[in-house]
């Protein structure tokens, strides 16, 4: 047993709130080889159940993301209660071992690990009484000061801080009962007198500190959420804060008073103190290293369940996402191919973090003009720009590949006696290189009979377009105000056999005409039933096809009915694919945020959580993706040939390879 400290001093209030804090730090840093035999198991334990819940409870939401497995969040379910509860059953016990081991240490006796345990366990109930009670009271006062401080405006915040801040230092002051117990004293007595320096020093240094890291950790996260890094920093950040606290606690149980200047003040009989702490020494201090395994076998277990056949998707991202994506393929056979508003990316992998980048032709952006990719991956955009006296107006497109672009200009009118108006426009491009346009002419206003929309269908051979051949193949019914947007009214698909599709969107119906290629002959039409136009519609590139449209939230597969997707969906966030026999959905939706404990400065960001649905007819599989803070949506989505999903959202590309199976949401019919 080495020799007792000097038992520390009194100090002055502003001097002992700084100072113990810092003494209580140098305490636990000079005795760690004490205290972590004590704490790091405990920690172990908790974060292993912490594990176990995840994987019980919250499986169905894991995703492999980078590497790193992400669970739903802490306010998801069931997980809402049972996720903390291991946290705080471990410092509930961590806590008054450790700070009775430093005791010890500072006394000159070592305290075995099992018997600073065994004593702290029979503490458990008093503290959990007493942590319930805190919660209890803190709720209560800002229940009962928020609704005076609803009364009185702004001044009412620092009512509210006020009053937590009252009953924080209430519980700090009793909790150096957890030494006065075993040891002897008055957590009351022991603080009565030198609150600032007592119960203020382990509020600063146990609880404002241990946040200011928190925070730091929050902003370092993007750069430690690497798998095993990221775990072990929140392993070694848990162990201090726990260790830090013990050490204020045993430094401020063991302060000695000059004076005792009025009734009820106390100091800690350091004679008692070390009569009870000797039977509980040991004649050796225990090796760390067991402790530090321990802490290590759940980060590591943890980084296991990314590589294990678990089922759940897998995502790889990157934050190189194009600014203000417009359109995203997946060509068979081949990477896929990003759409800017002022580039085109063609991907040199899978995830898209090496492409290409063009330049050129018109920019589309604000669902002004068309966008389209071919089979082979070739890019056509157009919009339709010009003005009566120059001869317009006139189709401005380009046709760019990984070689570049070139542009071209057609004229929308074939002849200078068609009248002059802007038409719905839509561009495709077809298997043999050539280019398709759909053009869909409003009759003039005022003009005798009912409102009509002309359709051509215009064919190019090459991009440079030398010879367009103009087809007039349907007139249709135009409804002026069906509240449908006239940038999205029009679409244009062509097949692998080189036949054009091209669907517009009148009223509550879709109205398509296609014809057979390469001269356009035998127009036909047929009618299909089509969404709201408030929502997001997958138009079928084949006549006769059933539409799929999607409010946030709910999917309508044409006339076989809906399925309710999933609540709490940002607004402005969807997006639809179909393959192989699939509609594809993904939208973010509300969740809470990832990780333990955190801090926020200012208004808290909304956390959601990139979802992908894949559905045959109304049977759909859930597949959460990543979870992410700040504002979601739009997002554009492609799936590829082998069923794997790009996800490209405002600051973020996601390539996920989801599971055979997920979570299925209600469908009922409609």
């Amino acid at each position: 047993m080495s020799s007792p400290l000097p038992p520390p001093a009194s100090r002055g209030p502003l001097a002992g709130l700084l100072g113990n804090a810092l003494a209580g730090y140098r305490l636990a840093w000079a005795h760690r080889g004490r205290v972590l035999p004590v704490v790091l198991p405990v920690l172990a334990v908790a974060l292993l159940g912490g594990l176990a819940l995840d994987l019980l409870l919250g499986r169905d939401g894991l995703a492999v993301v980078d590497g790193v497995p992400v669970f739903p969040g802490a306010g998801d379910g069931a997980l809402a209660w049972a996720r903390p509860a291991p946290a705080v059953a471990a410092w509930l016990v961590a806590l008054p071992a450790g700070a009775l081991a430093l005791a010890g240490a500072a006394r000159g006796h070592t305290v075995r690990p099992g018997a600073a345990l065994a004593v702290a366990a029979r503490q458990v109930p008093r503290l959990a009484v007493g942590l319930c009670a805190a919660a209890a009271a803190a709720v209560a006062a800002v229940w009962v000061v928020g609704g005076v401080a609803g009364a009185t405006g702004r001044a009412g915040v620092l009512l509210v801080l006020g009053a937590l801040a009252a009953v924080a230092v209430v519980a700090a002051r009793l909790l150096p009962g957890v030494l006065a117990r075993p040891l002897g004293g008055s957590a009351w007595g022991l603080t009565k007198g030198r609150v600032a320096g007592t119960a203020g020093a382990l509020l600063l240094g146990g609880v404002v500190v241990p946040l200011v890291l928190v925070y730091v950790r929050d902003l370092a996260r993007p750069a430690l959420d690497r798998p095993v890094l990221g775990g072990l920093a929140d392993a070694a950040l848990l162990t201090a804060v726990v260790a830090a606290q013990a050490g204020i606690l045993a430094h401020t149980y063991l302060l000695q008073r000059d004076v005792l200047r009025s009734t009820g003040q106390e100091s800690a009989d350091l004679a008692a103190a070390d009569a009870r702490l000797a039977p509980l020494a040991a004649a050796e201090p225990r090796r760390v290293w067991p402790g530090v395994a321990a802490i290590c076998a759940p980060v590591l277990l943890t980084a296991a369940v990314a590589v294990l056949p678990t089922g759940a998707p897998s995502v790889r991202s990157h934050g190189d996402a194009p600014i203000g994506a417009v359109a995203v393929a997946w060509p068979a056979g081949r990477h896929p191919v990003i759409v800017g508003t002022a580039e085109v990316r063609f991907c040199d992998n899978d995830p898209c973090d090496r492409y290409v980048t063009r330049h050129g032709g018109p920019a589309v952006m604000d669902g002004r003009g068309a966008v389209a990719v071919g089979p082979d991956g070739a890019v056509v955009t157009a919009v339709v720009s010009g003005s009566a006296d120059g001869g317009g107006p006139f189709v401005h497109y380009a046709r760019c590949t990984r070689d570049g672009c070139r542009e071209g200009w057609l004229p929308v009118r074939g002849s200078a006696r068609e009248p002059f108006g802007w038409p719905l426009l839509a561009a495709a491009a077809a298997p043999d290189g050539a280019l398709w346009f759909a053009l869909a002419m409003p009759s003039p206003d005022g003009a005798a009979g009912a409102p009509t929309y002309g359709v051509t269908l215009v064919r190019c051979a090459d991009a440079t377009c030398a010879a367009p051949r103009r087809h007039r193949v349907a007139t249709l019914e135009r409804v002026p105000e069906d509240g449908f947007p006239d940038e999205r009214r029009a679409r244009l698909a062509v097949g692998a056999d080189g036949r054009p599709v091209a669907t517009f969107h009148i009223g509550q119906s879709l109205q398509q005409v296609t014809c057979d290629p390469p001269a356009c002959t035998a127009p036909r039409r047929a009618a299909a039933s089509a969404g709201p136009p408030d929502a997001l519609l997958l138009t079928p590139e084949r006549l006769g096809g059933e539409a799929v449209s999607l409010k946030p939230g709910r999917l309508r597969l044409g006339g076989g009915g809906a399925v309710a997707l999933s609540n709490g969906i940002a607004p402005g966030s969807g997006a639809l694919a179909a393959a192989g026999g699939h509609t594809y959905v993904t939208s973010a939706v509300r969740t809470t945020r990832p990780g333990g404990p955190h801090v926020t400065v200012g208004a808290a960001p909304s956390f959601w959580r990139q979802t992908v649905w894949r559905c045959t007819g109304v049977r759909c599989d859930r597949h959460p993706l990543d979870v992410f803070g700040g504002p979601a949506g739009p997002e554009l989505m492609a799936v590829g040939p082998d069923g794997r999903v790009l996800v490209v959202r405002p600051g973020r590309v996601l390539l996920a390879t989801l599971s055979g199976t997920g979570q299925r949401p209600g469908h009922r019919p409609d």
